[in-house]
């Protein structure tokens, strides 16, 4: 018996030593062709890697160099390195845990179309039917019960896609997200219900058509959300953006910082600053959504409250029209927004011209404030309200004014937002006339 137990000991280390011999001698590089055939056989991409280099035994990694993916002889695809850490392998309950998963200089290029064409021509090729592929693969089982990934981390993005002449360009970003469910009870999650994501884009830029472009510089975006709780926070930063269209003067905006967040069907903007017309833009509000799955739109604007606006410094142009049909009557304009409700608004330093033959307007050093107004109810203008002690208050005070045929110099006036105010009455007599 002891014989026995001493050949069995001495069987069980001699596997052990073989084994650790194996995996430290073992090089996965002479496989490679081997492995690129498998996954492009599975995924019907041709898939290349330059070289594998593992570090399970001693630092629980691996890493790939070179990677590739292409498309009808067209890389659409290229990530110089791949970095992988093991922190849980559970082979008994097929569980399987991935520490840091980095990806290091990606590109991702080519026309959106064609790619979305060429992978519905290998679902078409590998399967009878879309429904009978469907069908298989709800019935099949992955490999493992459980994968997640503790940070996934893309640095060095860099995108170029077009789609029927447009074109998306991301150059210079790195992308983040922590704590991702890949797979759950043996399936795919096919999206997360809850999840964070940090963004960082050196420049973005954005093509709809010639003369219409979209530029943003260091841009910067953090937030999570919740699905299952409708809830999600946001943070953005944007150093410029500039916006083209077509006959038109662009649209610079410098210095954009947004904080805002989501709790069920109430939005709120906690925090809205921007430079704009080489002026000032501070915005505070909330929004209350009504969410119908079963209407069409599903989701609407029910009330937006504007609880601070503020406009300083700036030079405002109102533009010419592409079709200037003239101003349409106030009783049939409706909006996508039930009810507006204005809290403060005020107005420091601004200036006005219009470029547009059908509202002749130009005001120089314009000052206001109004608090309390009620702009919208029920899609349409409210206009003012017939009681004064309802009313809210405002104040104007301007150096020059021209509407149409009428000049008005060195202006001041406070009142109530009311038909009856002597104010208003005031105001709607000089522009009259």
């Amino acid at each position: 018996m002891k014989r026995c137990f001493v050949t069995g000991a001495l069987i069980v280390a001699l596997l052990g030593f073989s084994l650790l011999l194996f995996m430290r001698f073992f090089d996965i590089n002479a496989h490679r062709d081997f492995i690129s055939r498998q996954i492009e056989q599975l995924s019907g991409y041709q898939v290349n890697f330059e070289s594998i280099d593992s570090h399970l035994w001693f630092e629980s990694t691996v890493s790939l160099s070179g990677l590739s993916l292409t498309l009808d002889n067209h890389q659409v695809l290229y990530i110089d390195q791949v970095k992988v850490s093991l922190t849980k392998l559970n082979l008994w309950d097929r569980e399987l845990a991935l520490g840091p998963v980095q990806l290091t200089g990606m590109r991702i290029k080519g026309d959106f179309t064609a790619l979305i064409k060429a992978a519905d021509a290998n679902t078409e090729e590998n399967s009878a039917t879309v429904q009978q592929t469907t069908a298989i693969q709800s019935e099949q089982k992955l490999a493992w019960r459980q994968l997640t990934v503790s940070r996934l981390s893309v640095n060095d993005l860099n995108i170029g896609l077009t789609h029927a002449g447009q074109r998306v360009v991301v150059e210079g970003a790195d992308f983040r997200s922590d704590n991702l469910l890949i797979i759950d009870d043996w399936q795919l999650v096919k999206s997360p219900s809850s999840g964070n994501l940090k963004l960082l884009v050196r420049e973005l830029s954005a093509r709809r058509s010639v003369g219409e472009i979209l530029r943003v510089k260091n841009l910067q975006l953090s937030g999570s959300f919740n699905l299952k709780n409708l809830q999600a926070n946001l943070n953005l930063k944007a150093g410029s953006l500039n916006l083209a269209l077509a006959g038109q003067e662009e649209i610079a905006v410098q210095d954009t910082e947004l904080v805002a967040s989501l709790d069920n069907n109430k939005a709120r903007i906690t925090k809205l600053n921007s430079t704009i017309f080489s002026g000032e833009l501070q915005l505070q509000a909330d929004a209350l959504f009504s969410i119908k799955p079963l209407s069409s739109p599903f989701l609407s604007l029910e009330q937006l409250t504007v609880q601070r606006l503020a406009i300083k410094d700036m030079n405002i142009v109102i533009p010419t029209m592409a079709n200037e049909t003239g101003v349409a009557d106030k009783n049939k304009l409706t909006f996508p927004i039930n009810n507006l409700t204005l809290k403060a608004l005020i107005v420091e330093n601004v200036n006005i011209r219009s470029n547009n033959s059908k509202i002749p307007l130009a005001i120089k050093n314009l000052n206001s404030s109004v608090s309390d107004f009620v702009l919208l109810q029920n899609k349409q203008l409210a206009g003012l309200v017939e009681e004064h002690k309802e009313a809210g208050s405002f104040v104007l005070r301007f150096e020059y004014l021209r509407w149409m045929e009428s000049t008005i110099e060195q202006f001041e006036i406070s009142g109530k937002l009311s038909k009856n105010d002597l104010g208003i009455l005031l105001i709607k007599q000089l522009l009259a006339g």
